[in-house]
C-alpha cells in the first residue's frame, strides 16, 4: 500500500487540568463527555486485524490523557493487540501511580511539555505551582528506569524564547533524551492571543540556537509542523528538509470519535474523513484522505512560481484558509520582512499587533535614541571631534524596540568590520553574526533583570570630515544586503566632526523624524 500507517494519534480527551493560552483544540475543564472506549478499541481492533500492529506507533494525547480514568485500560488493551504506545501530556498528573501504571501497560515513551521557567510556564498554563511539580514528576520517571525515551515539548513564544536556553540547560540535568521546539499555530486559543506570535528576529534567535546545540549530547529537534528550510538555511546552515506526513502516514482519531489528520490542524469539516463510530477506520485509510494525498490542493497562486514548493508543498494545512482556499501567510515572507502584508490579507483584525511588529514603512516613522544609547554612540564615534580613530567610516548596530511607528533605540553596538577606509563601510556575515550573538546575550541578560526584551532596529554609519551627507552607490548597496538578510531597516548618518546626524528607511532612503533625548 503507497500509505502506510505509522503513526496514530488518539486524542482520548478534551478535558483538561490546564488552560493553556496557545491551545489549538481550546482543550479546558468544561465537563465534556469522552467517548465510550469501546469505540477507541473498535478501532484499534480493526487495525490489528488489516495491518502490523507493531509498525503503527500510538500516541495518546488529548487535552491531557491523564484526567481518563480508564485510561489504562486502552493502553492495556493497545499493547495486548500489538501496539507500541506513547504519552503526550502536561506533566502535572504524572504522580507515581500513574507512573507505575504507564510501567504496567508498557509505555515505550513520553512527551512533555515545558513552556518556560517556573513564572512563566504556570501563568501560561494557568496551573500554580506546575513547573516544580513537572520536574519531580520528571525526576521519579527517570527513577522508575523503564521508559525507551522521554521528550520535552517547548512550545516557544514571544514571552519565553529568551527563558530558552536556561530551560535546556535544566532540562539536560534531568537526564531527558531529547528537546523539541515547537512553534504556535494560529488556530484555537492562539487567535486571542497575538502577542504570543514570534517576529523574524526572534526566529532568527531560534535558528541560531538551534544550530548552537546541534551536536549536543541531548538532542534538539525541531516540529514538524512547518517549512522554514529555506530561511533557516540562511541562519543556522540546516539542510533538513520539512515534510509533513499527515494523511499520508499519519492519521488520529479525535475525542468524539472523527477520524482526522493531524490533531494540530485547526478543525473543520472539509478535513474530515468519517468517524470511528459509524465507518471502519482502514476502509476510511485506504480509500479517503484524498485532501491530504492530494498535493495540487495545496498549490495556490503564490505556490506555483515558488522555489521552495518541491520540499514546503504549500505548508501542509497548518496555515491554510479554507474560506479563501489558499494559505493565510509564508513563513518565507516572514523572514524577509513582509509579515504584516501576508497576514493582513486573512486576519485583518490583527494587523495591527503585526503592525507594531514590523511597521510599514511607507509612513513616516519616528527614530528615537534614548540617553543611554546616545552616549555609546557619540563616545564611539567621537561626536564633535577630529580624531585619528574617526577619520573612516565606522558603523554600530542599533538595538531597542519598536511601538506603533516610534523606533526606540535603547543600545548600540559596534560592528568589527573587516574592511573598512575613509569612504566606505561594507556589512558582512562575520560582523553581523558577532552583532546578532551580543543581542542573543544580551536578551538573556535582561530577561534575567525581568526587562523586556530588544531586537536589531538598524544601523549607523559615519561619513566622516568631507565626504557627502548622503548615500552613496557602496551605501545602497550595502542597505540592500542588510535589507535582504533582515528585512526593513532604519539607517543613520553621522558625521561626528559636523555634528549632524539624520535618520532615514533603507528602502526608499526617505529622510526620517529623529528625536535625541
Amino acid at each position: 500500500m503507497e500509505n502506510n500507517l505509522r503513526a496514530l494519534f488518539l486524542e482520548v480527551t478534551k478535558r483538561c487540568n490546564a488552560f493553556c493560552d496557545h491551545c489549538g483544540s481550546r482543550c479546558g475543564k468544561e465537563n465534556l463527555k469522552d467517548m465510550e472506549l469501546i469505540y477507541f478499541k473498535k478501532a484499534l481492533d480493526e487495525i490489528a486485524s488489516s495491518y502490523n500492529p507493531h509498525s503503527i506507533m500510538l500516541y495518546i494525547t488529548g487535552g491531557e490523557p491523564l484526567v481518563r480514568r480508564d485510561l489504562f485500560e486502552l493502553t492495556g488493551y493497545a499493547v495486548s493487540q500489538g501496539f507500541t504506545w506513547g504519552l503526550v501530556t502536561n506533566g502535572i498528573l504524572l504522580n507515581k501511580e500513574k507512573i507505575n501504571l504507564c510501567k504496567k501497560t508498557s509505555m515505550s515513551t513520553i512527551s512533555i511539555s515545558i513552556d518556560g521557567l517556573p513564572n512563566t510556564h504556570d501563568n501560561f498554563r494557568h496551573v500554580v505551582g506546575a513547573y516544580n511539580t513537572i520536574v519531580n514528576n520528571i525526576k521519579e520517571l527517570k527513577k522508575a528506569n523503564f521508559v525507551e525515551h522521554i521528550q520535552i515539548t517547548y512550545t516557544v513564544t514571544k514571552q519565553n524564547i529568551y527563558e530558552l536556553p536556561e530551560v535546556y540547560r535544566n532540562m539536560c540535568m534531568l537526564g531527558v533524551d531529547s528537546f523539541r521546539i515547537s512553534n504556535i499555530d494560529l488556530i484555537g486559543r492562539a487567535k486571542e492571543h497575538m502577542g504570543l506570535l514570534l517576529d523574524k528576529s526572534d526566529f532568527e534567535f531560534l535558528f541560531r540556537f538551534i544550530k548552537k546545540h546541534e551536536n549536543s549530547e541531548v538532542p534538539i529537534c525541531w516540529s514538524c509542523t512547518h517549512y522554514f528550510g529555506g530561511s533557516q538555511n540562511n541562519f543556522d546552515g540546516s539542510s533538513k528538509i520539512f515534510k509533513c506526513y499527515t494523511g499520508k502516514n499519519v492519521a488520529s482519531i479525535l475525542y468524539d470519535g472523527t477520524i482526522y489528520g493531524c490533531p494540530n490542524i485547526e478543525r473543520t469539516k472539509r478535513l474530515e474523513q468519517g468517524n470511528i463510530k459509524t465507518h471502519n477506520f482502514v476502509d476510511v485509510w485506504e480509500n479517503g484522505f484524498k485532501i491530504y494525498r492530494d498535493e495540487s490542493t495545496l498549490k495556490s497562486e503564490k505556490c506555483k512560481t515558488c522555489k521552495h514548493w518541491n520540499d514546503c508543498k504549500g505548508d501542509s494545512f497548518h496555515t491554510f484558509n479554507f474560506k479563501e482556499n489558499k494559505q493565510s501567510f509564508c513563513y518565507e515572507e516572514v523572514f524577509k520582512g513582509k509579515v504584516n502584508n501576508a497576514i493582513e490579507k486573512t486576519l485583518p483584525d490583527t494587523s495591527s499587533f503585526f503592525r507594531k511588529i514590523t511597521p510599514k514603512l511607507d509612513f513616516e516613522k519616528t527614530v528615537i535614541i534614548n540617553s543611554p544609547a546616545k552616549k555609546e554612540i557619540f563616545d564611539y564615534f567621537r561626536w564633535g571631534k577630529f580624531h585619528p580613530l574617526n577619520m573612516y567610516e565606522q558603523q554600530m548596530a542599533l538595538v531597542g524596540f519598536v511601538k506603533d511607528n516610534n523606533y526606540v533605540v535603547e543600545y548600540a553596538i559596534p560592528c568589527l568590520l573587516l574592511n573598512r577606509s575613509g569612504n566606505m563601510a561594507i556589512s558582512n556575515d562575520f560582523c553581523l553574526e558577532q552583532v546578532l550573538d551580543e543581542i542573543d546575550i544580551m536578551n538573556e541578560n535582561l530577561h534575567k533583570l525581568k526587562k523586556n526584551s530588544v531586537e536589531l532596529l538598524g544601523f549607523i554609519h559615519s561619513h566622516p570630515c568631507d565626504t557627502e551627507f548622503k548615500y552613496s552607490s557602496s551605501d545602497i548597496e550595502n542597505e540592500s544586503f542588510l535589507r535582504e538578510r533582515f528585512g526593513q531597516l532604519i539607517g543613520v548618518l553621522i558625521n561626528p566632526q559636523k555634528e549632524k546626524i539624520v535618520a532615514f528607511d533603507n528602502e526608499k532612503f526617505k529622510q526620517q523624524k529623529l528625536i535625541i533625548l
